[in-house]
């Protein structure tokens, strides 16, 4: 069964009056996608482009190091690792340090062997190691930190005032 409706003059009205609405929305939608969009304004002019910064320069090239050095290098990573009986013996017999005209090397030599003796508990070795290094460098001083520590530091005043006066080993 279909029902059917009575046209009235309402729904006839309302009817033609949506058919028109529909349209024009259409027409318009339409008629909107033709049109040409207003220019964009023109960007303003770009600066002019900056000169390249120049190529950093290139790393130098590493120095190689002396035998000496290289020498005192192995006697300072084994003192690092707190391995202090190997640091006496690599560094005492380094024939390159000791044969070598690089005094600051031996300076660093018998420094190191200097604190490994003090914490192997051999102050008379520790002493040694001083007096040697001040034979090199009267005027040698330990940093604040090494000066005040509490095993080395006495020995190395106690090494420097033997220099100083003339008592020294």
């Amino acid at each position: 069964m279909t029902e059917t409706r009575a046209e009235t003059p309402q729904t006839t009205l309302a009817g033609h009056w949506r058919s028109r609405c529909l349209i024009g929305i259409a027409a318009a939608v339409l008629a909107s996608g033709c049109q040409t969009p207003a220019p964009k304004p023109a960007p303003p002019p770009a600066a002019p482009p900056r000169p390249a910064a120049p190529a950093p320069a290139p790393a130098p090239a590493p120095v190689p190091l002396t035998p000496a050095q290289v020498r005192l290098k192995v006697g300072a990573t084994l003192y690092d690792r707190g391995d202090f009986e190997r640091a006496i013996r690599s560094l005492g017999s380094a024939e390159p340090i000791w044969q070598s005209n690089e005094p600051l090397v031996k300076i660093a030599a018998h420094k190191l062997m200097a604190f490994s003796a003090c914490a192997l508990g051999r102050r008379q070795a520790c002493r040694d190691a001083f007096d040697a290094l001040l034979k090199i460098d009267p005027g040698f001083e330990l940093t604040p930190a090494e000066a005040g520590h509490p095993i080395w530091g006495p020995i190395f005043v106690e090494a420097k005032q033997a220099a100083r006066t003339g008592t020294g080993r």
